[in-house]
């Protein structure tokens, strides 16, 4: 049945998905000229305030934003909370008030303070949910002035410090060091912080350590290397016409004369090249390497 045969009342399958619906309602809309004229029209030749201005489709918090945006507006900046303001905050706090109840009903008195504001004011004082995430509890507050000499030492550090050195001189995370380094235009290249005295120190000793954990698991590896090989062995030899049995002349062990369980080596006679099977297993000579490299180990590795 076609759209005409229906009688017009199609409805498209994206429509119908009330996902979709939801989706699409989340997507904030662009603000147009025409309301950006109406806004300016409404502000400068009215003179109406920001809660006086009335556009369709726009609540009063988008309207400030836009304001703000096309410098309307200028942005309010409130003095800071009293010590009888933080003493009834803590009092509503010990009552079970969350941060968005305290602002909607203006109890902290005016100026308005938004609920982000209040939140903030709350974990400074050690009043937030504990099981909040480890970002937000664990994040770096600056203090007065400490923001302002942050910036001058990564303008004259950020080319010999990596990020992460820095870090942990100020107390903060590698990213807070990076996103303000991209900001003042100061983040070195990938290639200079690898050529960093710091970075070099700390990747010699991940290799160090990483080479100390191999070394040290090596009989873990041998023994599940000889389980894979007895398996393999079992196969082969329920296949049929298995190839033929060889001992090895180190550990006595009965394997299959198979590249999988003796090395296949090239000898020389009478000026012929021959190969031939060697008599140590495989698992053997993997044992008699690593005791002869076991010395310089010690030496390197301290083992």
């Amino acid at each position: 049945m076609t759209r005409r045969e229906r009688g017009g009342n199609f409805i498209s399958s994206e429509l119908q998905n009330p996902l979709v619906e939801k989706e699409n309602s989340m997507k904030p809309i662009k603000w147009t000229d025409a309301e950006r004229e109406m806004l300016r029209d409404q502000m400068l030749r009215l003179d109406l305030s920001v809660g006086q201005v009335r556009i369709p489709g726009r609540t009063y918090e988008g309207i400030r934003r836009q304001a703000l945006k096309l410098c309307l507006i200028e942005k309010i900046r409130h003095p800071p909370l009293g010590e009888s303001q933080i003493a009834l905050l803590c009092e509503l706090r010990k009552q079970g008030l969350s941060a968005t109840q305290i602002s909607n009903f203006d109890l902290l008195g005016f100026p308005h303070r938004t609920a982000d504001a209040i939140q903030k004011h709350l974990s400074r004082l050690g009043l937030v949910n504990q099981n909040r995430s480890l970002a937000a509890k664990h994040r770096k507050i600056w203090s007065n002035g400490e923001l302002e000499r942050f910036d001058n030492f990564l303008r004259e550090n950020s080319k010999k410090m990596p990020p992460r050195q820095i870090a942990e001189i100020f107390g903060a995370t590698r990213s807070t060091v990076d996103k303000r380094q991209r900001e003042l235009g100061v983040k070195p290249s990938s290639k200079q912080v690898l050529a960093m005295p710091f970075v070099k120190e700390r990747i010699k000793d991940f290799l160090c350590q990483r080479s100390k954990k191999i070394i040290l698991g090596f009989g873990k590896r041998l023994a599940q290397r000889e389980k894979e090989l007895e398996a393999l062995a079992e196969k082969l030899r329920s296949n049929g016409a298995p190839p033929a049995d060889r001992q090895c002349k180190k550990c006595g062990k009965v394997w299959l004369r198979h590249r999988k369980f003796f090395f296949h080596c090239k000898g020389k006679t009478a000026g012929y090249s021959l190969w031939y099977f060697a008599r140590i297993c495989v698992l053997c000579e993997a044992q008699i390497r690593h005791e002869r490299r076991m010395p310089r180990y010690r030496r390197e590795y301290a083992i």
